[in-house]
């Protein structure tokens, strides 16, 4: 018997690990709507039929809640590498390790996306169930790499345009002790 008096405590063997946690996947497959839903309105833009869009929609769908499924029983995200931060660099140099960093991962997005547009729209005609899961996948891809593309291109707008002027806003002016008439060393 455990017990507090004698000082052990009770071993929780049933306590999953916080990245797996049950509620976790049920909003992970809940979110899985979202994707199924633009793969639908996808594949009708693409001028497909409308079961065919709905099939296409179930499987890229159920394709994205695999992958949901398999990132929460490994407990890790699939394809995302923690890379260590580097807390030195600022201004202007750290601007450049960004775009370094970020231009060749723009390229690879606006390419899997244009790929994965031309075979959507290569498959336009054809309309049996094996195609609709293709194209199901194909527009899970396209729908991923647009997402990424779109939030890295507006972070580097972000980092690389605005943030500047920003910084250039918060910087006191050279001249600013030659206008009150008064040195800083009289503080």
């Amino acid at each position: 018997m455990w017990s507090k008096e004698n000082g052990a405590e009770r071993p929780e063997s049933r306590a999953l690990p916080a990245s797996r946690k049950p509620l976790k996947l049920v909003l992970g497959f809940l979110l899985g709507l979202v994707p199924g839903i633009s793969i639908i309105l996808l594949l009708l833009i693409f001028k497909h039929s409308g079961w065919f869009a709905l099939l296409g929609g179930f499987f890229g769908m159920l394709l994205y809640d695999g992958l949901v499924f398999v990132e929460w029983l490994f407990g890790r995200s699939l394809g995302r590498k923690k890379t260590p931060q580097r807390q030195d660099i600022v201004g202007e140099a750290a601007r450049q390790a960004f775009v370094a960093l970020v231009w060749p991962w723009l390229l690879i997005y606006g390419l899997l996306a244009i790929g994965a547009g031309v075979g959507l729209f290569g498959f336009s005609r054809q309309q049996s169930p094996l195609f609709a899961l293709i194209s199901g996948a194909l527009s899970l891809l396209f729908c991923i790499s647009v997402f990424r593309w779109g939030m890295m291109a507006g972070l580097s707008v972000l980092i690389l345009f605005v943030l500047p002027k920003g910084e250039k806003r918060l910087e006191p002016p050279p001249d600013e002790g030659e206008r009150t008439g008064r040195d800083k060393r009289e503080y």
